[in-house]
């Protein structure tokens, strides 16, 4: 049985239409696919379990398999059918790890009253932009300039008379939502950002030569850095759980726009209760968020 013919996508109209970046990942999965994907799908079903233990990272070749598989016109059922199974599966185990992570994380008035209590300076500025903006780590490699430039392919932060600008160009979901720039006008937050006295072009976290730090040694400062260390993921979960507490749409539409997260993913991967979707979020909440009232 042919064990590149899936090979041949990597040639065609449709995957040439994709962007660059999509193209690079799916050239990649593709690559390390050393087995047949055109023959009948019970047994491709069988390898695919057997080759990768991991639920996500079925998942993730699932995802291509079935791509190619509709491009050659081949049949495609019972694959859809173990993509849904594991998506369910995956779901489950989701709701039960934050159902448990809601039990013992802090809460957004602890979080906030530690948040308070910190110095103006550099743990300030990481925590002040992971709660007011729900960026990721990635958001927070901003480089200090006196003017933006014509191209721009980093994340920057300029001091301007009345507000400070936070222009994003390099983050996780730039391909979908593209340039991305705030304007804040919170004076402690200037202050935090002053007290820096960083020179044109210097990084807000890089090393004494100026140098962007590893995107692993990277992380582990800005978790070092967070409150009780909870690190970018948690404090996200701890804003979107007070927001729908609150049934705040409003203020979960906009951490939407400023993390670059799609709503609906918002509320299915960062939320703390079964509610998948915005209409459910706006619904009367389930009993679990009444349990700390009297």
């Amino acid at each position: 049985m042919n064990k590149t013919k899936h090979f041949e996508y990597l040639d065609s109209d449709e995957f040439k239409n994709k962007t660059k970046a999509t193209q690079k990942n799916y050239k990649s999965i593709i690559s390390n696919i050393n087995y047949s994907i055109v023959g009948t799908e019970r047994p491709l079903i069988k390898k695919i379990q057997s080759t990768y233990d991991n639920i996500n990272t079925q998942q993730t070749y699932l995802n291509i398999i079935l791509i190619v598989r509709n491009y050659m016109g081949l049949s495609t059922d019972l694959l859809v059918k173990l993509r849904n199974d594991n998506k369910i599966k995956i779901n489950t185990h989701r709701k039960t790890e934050l159902s448990k992570l809601s039990e013992t994380i802090i809460s957004y008035d602890e979080l906030m009253e530690k948040f308070k209590q910190l110095p103006l300076n550099k743990k300030y500025i990481i925590n002040y932009l992971l709660i007011n903006y729900g960026f990721r780590n990635s958001n927070l490699n901003l480089k200090l300039v006196k003017e933006l430039p014509e191209e721009k392919t980093e994340n920057y932060i300029v001091i301007k008379p009345r507000y400070i600008l936070l222009d994003m160009n390099n983050y996780k979901t730039k391909t979908t939502y593209g340039n991305k720039n705030f304007k804040d006008t919170n004076k402690d937050f200037r202050t935090a950002i002053k007290s820096l006295k960083l020179t044109d072009g210097e990084y807000i976290i890089g090393n004494k030569r100026n140098e962007q730090l590893k995107p692993s040694y990277f992380n582990t400062v800005i978790k070092n850095n967070t409150i009780d260390q909870l690190g970018e993921q948690s404090i996200n979960k701890v804003i979107v759980k007070e927001y729908i507490d609150r049934k705040d749409f409003a203020g979960l539409k906009k951490l939407s726009f400023s993390r670059g997260t799609d709503l609906n993913t918002l509320l299915s991967s960062y939320n703390m209760y079964d509610i998948d979707t915005v209409e459910q979020m706006i619904q009367p909440p389930p009993d679990t968020l009444d349990n700390n009232k009297e």
